[in-house]
């Protein structure tokens, strides 16, 4: 059993006050974009966003897979937290069979203006090729 003062976490947890989220400095007018899945996770995250002070866009990026429940939470979270979210297409696939397979992802992104830009990446693992697209679609939009 620990011995001592709380951990900050610890009294998160008890009820004591939460550290305000704060972007980094010389990141102050960066776009803060909050991933949204309709989980526990991103709700957490929405919330402490906005208890924050902070401006974001709301992303949910649609597999095709989601359950029905998911829409309709998404659309409750629009209501209760007055946000707007933004439902973007995401996919995936092996491009080639085996142990050493590479990854494809694909991730369509919607800029402030509307307008859309895809991004791909392509990797071993799934996540880097995710993390790529969207690294992608982010640049594409910048460069246009």
């Amino acid at each position: 059993m620990r011995s001592g003062p709380p951990a900050e976490g610890d009294r998160a947890r008890a009820g004591g006050g939460v550290t305000p989220l704060v972007l980094p400095a010389g990141h102050e007018s960066s776009v803060l974009i909050v991933s949204m899945s309709g989980g526990k996770d991103s709700t957490a995250t929405a919330l402490r966003v906005i208890e924050s002070g902070l401006s974001a866009r709301y992303v949910f990026a649609d597999t095709g897979w989601e359950a029905p429940e998911t829409y309709d939470y998404l659309d409750y979270l629009r209501a209760q937290l007055g946000i707007e979210i933004d439902v973007v297409d995401y996919t995936e696939h092996a491009v080639s069979a085996g142990t050493d397979a590479t990854a494809a992802a694909y991730v369509e992104a919607k800029g402030a203006d509307g307008s859309v830009r895809w991004g791909v990446g392509l990797d071993e693992s799934i996540l880097t090729a995710s993390l790529k697209a969207v690294v992608s679609a982010v640049n594409r939009h910048r460069s246009a």
